[in-house]
């Protein structure tokens, strides 16, 4: 927190007297100006920096070690939160990501949750720090009574002068928010959501501008104890006095910054907002896993989310696992990514039975699993007797470093569940209830997921998800857009980027409406499955900067898919249909040839599932269709068609029959809707000319032109 702001200069020129100037940008500490050999310097000015490193990491594990719930968050997101809450202290309204955050701690968390549960302490500090200086200003003003501020070795301290200490406490008054005010700020905070935090504002793609806050907590803060500390540092050197201002900052944050929880105050409050949740997930592990003790499960890649589910299967009643219980691993997760989890899963301190899962940790780089096993390790000898930890490992890299640290643990699946069942269990947590409003009411089962598919492009899954925003429209009018598109067309999916367009959606729309999310995902080859478990199952996208977006049960998220593998890569079709996309929720769009033959079935009999797309009664009927369908009918059947005209809004036949002459004379052996459609309508232009030329009048032409119709 100390050098969130810091900036160092590096003069390298002989002449400067000055080698190295540093500027914490903290409201009490000016800048720090060092002479000397440049070279010698650095080197002490980085040998300093490492050891606040260490320390600063030190004291983050104790926290963790002492407070469970920071282990919900890494380091960043923990100095975001603690400078958001600070500011919340003070009056300012709180952003929606936020209350994303804190929602994994506390679901559907508050702005008065919050506030209830906002250590006290933190409205008294003002009082006490301006009663304490007062002494200290008088004693400062004996002996040297014009002076405002001390500059020891060029090292700054801000000191209030008389005037402004005489109003001090009449200040803090005015500005501390009334109950009231903080009630109608709890109020607007429905209305402000989607205001982007100050410490996250975007200046390029995927990066964060920080922004330091313009309202401290208090105008002033001031300290008996740094006139003692600048006096001690006049003859210091840079390593001393790097030293003993890091000593000074650990010993009392507050007193260094503004409008910010200290880390403790924070750890508190979040063990305080978990006590607050009125129900508790209570997991039972499947009767082939253990208690205590790790349980390392390998099986094959595409199996390998399809074995997760079935873990979480067991408690039915319980809802989906997410953000604190599952983590899946990659070249790219972090070392603080696997030690927040480990912690989570072997530590106690949580009231709750969860059972947490380590997902491809074969794919951890080397580094970060050798850090794994020395953590592992070391929490052993503290860890909860009970805990639930699952490792899934790809068969085909049990070579890799966490299989074998790991193998002595290894059991048997024995999770043999039929996709049925898997299916079922996975659309019950997807319904949303009746009472709700939700973009699924745009379904009769009101699943809030669901995955458009198709074998080949240009078979209607744009135009079926176009239908699907004009029926939710029809539902719930409203005066803007209520269809978010985001289009992926790179080959490999980037997370951050991702979370960016979506956090960019709520600028321009309201996201407590009911909204569809449509999600183009046809070009992805790559970690496809992998992004859809986390939006899907774990509900969440998390970018590099620890982001958060949570997906919403007011929307509906569909996503677009293109199975190119059942017609270029027939051997792999198994696989494909056993993975994740194989029991999602999902509406194939089929080619007009497969559409004709269902249109069949469901003239014989019920049509197996009614939420497939075959074709489209407003298409059927319009006169596109059905001006090329009438005369075609009448040609094939040998009827005079000279003295034959369409009648608008005529409507003849079925589907089926009209697909059957439509693919008989496209041209075309297996045509897409897209080349039957353009087939049909410059059919229809022709025959729209050919009815008001006077050349196929028969009432003109008599019996010279018999024929040409046809």
């Amino acid at each position: 927190m100390l050098y969130r702001n810091w900036r160092a200069f590096v003069f390298c020129s002989k002449d400067n007297d000055v080698c190295i100037m540093m500027d914490f940008n903290i409201k009490n500490i000016g800048r720090l100006e060092v002479g000397g050999d440049l070279s010698e310097q650095l080197q002490v000015l980085c040998r300093a920096l490492e050891k606040c490193l260490v320390e600063w990491c030190g004291f983050i594990e104790k926290c963790r070690a002492e407070f469970y719930y920071l282990n919900y968050y890494t380091a960043e997101q923990i100095v975001y939160l603690c400078s958001e809450l600070g500011g919340f202290a003070t009056g300012k309204l709180l952003c929606e990501q936020v209350m994303t955050m804190l929602s994994f701690i506390k679901p559907d968390c508050t702005a008065k949750d919050i506030r209830s549960v906002m250590p006290q302490p933190m409205a008294l500090h003002e009082i006490s720090v301006d009663e304490e200086t007062v002494d200290f200003e008088l004693e400062a003003g004996e002996s040297d009574s014009e002076s405002e501020e001390v500059d020891v070795d060029l090292i700054e301290f801000d000191l209030p002068n008389t005037s402004s200490l005489k109003y001090s406490s009449e200040r803090f008054y005015v500005q501390t928010p009334t109950q009231s005010h903080c009630e109608e700020h709890d109020d607007e905070l429905a209305e402000c959501q989607d205001v982007e935090p100050a410490e996250y504002q975007y200046t390029e793609p995927g990066q964060f501008r920080q922004v330091v806050s313009a309202v401290p907590v208090c105008e002033e803060i001031h300290d008996a104890n740094v006139l003692k500390m600048a006096s001690q540092m006049e003859s210091a050197s840079l390593s001393e006095k790097m030293t003993q201002l890091w000593d000074k900052f650990m010993g009392n944050m507050t007193a260094f910054l503004t409008d910010h929880l200290d880390v403790s105050a924070f750890g508190k409050l979040l063990s305080c907002l978990a006590g607050m949740n009125a129900t508790t997930v209570k997991r039972q592990l499947p009767p082939s896993l253990h208690h205590g003790r790790p349980n390392l499960i390998v099986c094959a890649q595409p199996e390998i989310f399809r074995v997760a589910l079935c873990v979480y299967m067991q408690s039915q009643g319980q809802p989906l696992p997410t953000y604190d219980e599952v983590l899946l691993c990659s070249e790219e997760t972090t070392y603080e990514e696997v030690e927040v989890f480990l912690r989570r899963a072997l530590s106690s301190g949580s009231h709750e039975q969860k059972i947490y899962t380590l997902i491809h940790a074969d794919c951890l780089s080397y580094e970060t699993s050798v850090q794994f096993g020395e953590l592992f390790e070391e929490l052993m000898p503290h860890c909860n007797p009970t805990y639930q930890l699952i490792v899934i490992c790809d068969a085909k890299r049990q070579h890799c470093y966490i299989p074998s640290y790991l193998s002595h643990y290894k059991v048997p699946a024995g999770l043999n569940v039929k996709t049925e069942s898997i299916q079922q269990y996975l659309k019950n947590h997807f319904a949303v209830p009746a009472g709700r409003i939700s973009a699924a009411q745009v379904f009769r089962d009101r699943l809030s997921v669901r995955i458009v598919s198709s074998k080949r492009p240009g078979v209607g899954k744009s135009l079926y998800i176009d239908q699907l925003h004009g029926k939710l429209l029809q539902h719930c009018p409203r005066d803007y857009n209520a269809l978010r598109r985001i289009r992926l067309i790179e080959p490999a999916i980037d997370e951050n980027r991702i979370v960016q367009m979506l956090h960019c959606t709520s600028k321009m729309y309201d996201l407590r409406h009911p909204m569809i999310f449509h999600i183009d995902a046809a070009p992805v080859r790559k970690r496809l499955e992998e992004f859809l478990f986390k939006l899907l199952i774990l509900g969440f996208l998390k970018n590099s900067k620890g982001r958060i977006w949570k997906r919403s049960t007011a929307h509906l998220y569909i996503v677009e898919h293109l199975d190119a593998n059942e017609f270029l890569y027939k051997p792999q079709t198994q696989q494909v249909n056993v993975g994740l996309l194989g029991i999602l929720p999902t509406i194939h769009c089929r080619s007009p040839r497969e559409v004709r033959q269902l249109e069949l079935k469901r003239r014989n009999g019920p049509h197996l599932n009614n939420l497939d797309p075959l074709m489209d009664e407003e298409e059927f009927v319009s006169e596109a269709i059905q001006r090329p369908y009438q005369y075609l009918r009448r040609f094939t059947g040998r009827a005079d068609i000279d003295h034959f005209a369409y009648r608008e809004q005529s409507v003849e036949g079925n589907p089926a029959e009209c697909l059957t002459l439509f693919l008989q004379y496209c041209g075309l052996r297996d045509p897409s809707w897209a080349e039957l459609r353009n087939f049909s309508w410059f059919l229809n232009l022709q025959l729209k000319n050919c009815e008001r030329s006077m050349f196929c009048n028969p009432s003109f032409v008599g019996d010279t032109l018999i024929g040409f119709k046809n």
